[in-house]
């Protein structure tokens, strides 16, 4: 199966998916955390977006969705902040939308999933690179997860 049309132009791209401190061992073992990280928080990212726009919550949440709001703006704040110091540019650049969208006013928000999905894409990405140690380009697994 191939990456849906839509999600084309937000494919990341090898070089988007590398680090300027690749080389750099003590560096590289902060990505690595922080492509765990994403394992642990992408997930957040789905359950409070789906909580603040009134969806199905997959992750237990207590939030209302005023609160799931405001978690998933400081979320994607601190996601945002670890990406480009890691220099991920291009995710941080789409956490910064996802930032910037949660503040805005909540008309909004739903115009925001596509750039979640991208987020998911990075993360599968960076998966590969850092920690399954592959960099072939994406296609859907029958999940609909990258590969």
């Amino acid at each position: 199966m191939t990456l849906p049309d839509i999600y084309r132009e937000h494919l990341p791209s090898e070089r988007e998916l590398s680090s300027p401190y690749d080389n750099d061992s003590d560096l590289r073992a902060i990505i690595l955390q922080f492509v765990g990280t994403l394992d642990i928080e992408m997930p957040n990212v789905r359950s409070l977006f789906a909580c603040a726009t009134g969806g199905i919550v997959t992750i237990g949440t207590s939030h209302s969705p005023e609160d799931a709001l405001i978690e998933f703006s400081r979320l994607a704040h601190r996601l945002k902040g670890s990406s480009k110091v890691l220099g991920f540019e291009a995710l941080g650049n789409v956490f910064a939308v996802l930032e910037d969208g949660a503040r805005g006013a909540k008309a909004t928000l739903n115009d925001l999933a596509p750039f979640i999905a991208t987020c998911d894409l990075f993360h599968a990405g960076l998966r590969r690179r850092y920690i399954d140690g592959s960099t072939h380009e994406g296609t859907l697994n029958e999940s609909g997860g990258l590969r």
